[in-house]
């Protein structure tokens, strides 16, 4: 298992852990991500790859 950790300065907990499953001929992975120890599923993380994709394009395309 593989986890970080970020903590901001109001004390809210952002954690991302990756869970290796091993069988035979086999490797598997899931993801936890717990913010301030509240279990949320991939839909955050397609959510939030959105918002970063929509700012990044956002900011190249205003310095054009």
């Amino acid at each position: 298992m593989q986890s970080v950790l970020f903590v901001n300065e109001r004390d809210e907990k952002l954690v991302i852990k990756q869970f290796k499953d091993s069988t035979f001929l086999k490797n598997s992975y899931r993801i936890e991500v717990l913010i301030n120890n509240e279990l949320y599923d991939y839909h955050l993380i397609d959510e939030l790859l959105v918002q970063l994709n929509q700012q990044f394009c956002e900011n190249t395309f205003s310095y054009a």
